[in-house]
């Protein structure tokens, strides 16, 4: 008669009632922590190298939407928007330049090499030509305008408020080859019922990682 096989040792050996509590008590906290945030980064679009949004933002892609039957990549007004979560405030960071005349950024380049921080109001005229529609009194109300550092260039910052729906902005503006004749404007729309002072301060942190780009001698 065969003998009797032996009985196969169980899979896991059951460890002390003490350790095994250490383990289930290391398993339920790990399960329950929360995920880590993704860190959001805008990389080599429009005048921007690299800068770091972090994981108050989401990514909205590219405006407008690309028509396979075409090619938008000339599009000046083509742009990549990014939102404060939960919707309050959007970024936007165009693909392509504005153009300046030579006389017009000889103008902002005399004012921006010699200024530091605020601009007197007397001076804002000097600064139409890259602030756009923005200077036009009947549709936009300027409040500030600066010259500051980021990214070890010298930028020139505004706010104001967009009359017909109460939009509030902050915008920099920067000359990738420190000529002024073609300028980038990276701005952040707030809605009249966002909380503006947390968007621009976010903003302004996501500007102060900010890295450029060197001058482009072409379309991206």
């Amino acid at each position: 008669m065969d003998a009797k096989p032996p009985e196969r040792p169980p899979l896991v050996s059951q460890l002390p009632p003490d350790v095994q509590r250490e383990l289930d008590d290391i398993y339920k906290n790990a399960k329950n922590a929360p995920a880590v945030p993704e860190v959001l980064k805008v990389e080599n679009y429009g005048p921007i190298k690299s800068m770091t949004l972090g994981p108050a933002w989401k990514d909205l892609g590219v405006w407008p939407r690309r028509n396979p039957k075409s090619d938008t990549g000339g599009n000046p007004y083509k742009h990549h928007d990014y939102r404060i979560i939960p919707d309050a405030g959007t970024l936007r960071i165009p693909h392509l330049p504005n153009s300046h005349s030579f006389e017009n950024a000889a103008k902002v380049k005399a004012l921006v090499d010699t200024m530091n921080g605020a601009v007197p109001k007397a001076k804002w005229s000097e600064l139409n030509s890259v602030l756009g529609s923005a200077a036009n009194s009947e549709f936009f109300t300027i409040e500030s305008v600066d010259v500051v550092k980021l990214g070890g260039r010298r930028v020139i910052t505004m706010t104001g408020t967009l009359k017909e729906t109460g939009t509030r902005e902050k915008d920099v503006y920067v000359s990738l080859s420190g000529t002024w004749t073609k300028t980038y404007e990276v701005g952040i729309g707030i809605g009249r019922n966002d909380n503006y002072h947390d968007a621009v301060s976010k903003f302004d942190h996501a500007m102060k990682t900010v890295e450029w780009r060197t001058e482009l001698s072409s379309w991206d």
